[in-house]
């Protein structure tokens, strides 16, 4: 690296440490850009947060739980001064044209960093893919759905309708369970997600155990019969299923509804 007195700033050209140089540059920015991308994701324990903070400033009319931006070159231009304040100092000086030349070669790290990101599954253990709420978070709006409406939750928690249902619908598939143990009373309550349109969910509850069995979209008989079949099935191995259950599906309004 030289300096040009004509112009008053520096340059890499004709300089034979101008590989290694870079090559270290890339190496700091690549290590403040992911220090900086983890710090930005304060999340709290509980699931309490609703969104990934983000470093730049909120507009109006902008929805306070939209994914943050990646690739905020002021951001991280930040923090690499405060890690490294003497190499920015210094690097600061370059012509404008290298400077430039760096921020392209930045814009390649973010993208090799993206990469890395998807082969490493410990840094998206709390998180899915292309979202920007915690698993945690999801199974939280989950439970609550169970009990309230998506309408009542999404109005409480700031989502959108859709993407509470894609939430639920998410987590429902996730935790649904391979086979039933037999269950002796079932008990079935319906939901409505949006009111005035048609929109509903049932939950099977085993009244012994206390436990959710299954959620079922829709509330009418025939989309109901598939619990006649799946109670049959679910007997089990060995002496157990020689035994005949008699399953009783109760509604918490009108009783007995049905046995099979």
């Amino acid at each position: 690296m030289f300096r040009d007195f004509k112009s008053g700033c520096y340059s890499l050209e004709g300089s034979q440490l101008a590989p290694q140089y870079l090559s270290k540059l890339i190496i700091v920015i690549a290590i403040a850009y992911t220090s900086a991308t983890l710090q930005g994701k304060k999340i709290k324990d509980m699931g309490i947060q609703k969104y990934v903070t983000r470093p730049e400033k909120r507009y109006k009319g902008q929805r306070r739980h939209s994914s943050f931006y990646v690739g905020q070159h002021l951001y991280h231009w930040l923090q690499l001064h405060q890690m490294f304040p003497k190499n920015i100092e210094e690097l600061m000086q370059i012509s404008r044209y290298r400077l430039k030349d760096c921020i392209k070669r930045q814009r390649a790290i973010l993208l090799a960093l993206s990469t890395f990101w998807l082969a490493c599954p410990p840094l998206r253990s709390f998180m899915r893919l292309r979202q920007h709420h915690t698993i945690r978070y999801e199974s939280m709006i989950y439970e609550r759905v169970k009990n309230c409406s998506i309408e009542e939750i999404s109005r409480e928690e700031g989502l959108g309708w859709e993407e509470v249902q894609l939430i639920f619908n998410h987590c429902a598939k996730e935790l649904e369970k391979e086979e039933w143990e037999a269950p002796e009373r079932i008990s079935l309550d319906e939901f409505s997600n949006l009111k005035g349109h048609k929109d509903f969910i049932t939950t099977v509850v085993d009244l012994d155990k206390k436990i959710l069995l299954d959620v079922i979209k829709g509330h009418k008989q025939d989309e109901l019969e598939i619990l006649k079949s799946t109670a049959r099935n679910s007997s089990g191995e060995g002496e157990r299923s020689e035994r005949r259950y008699v399953v009783r599906i109760y509604s918490s309004e009108q009783g007995i509804i049905s046995q099979c």
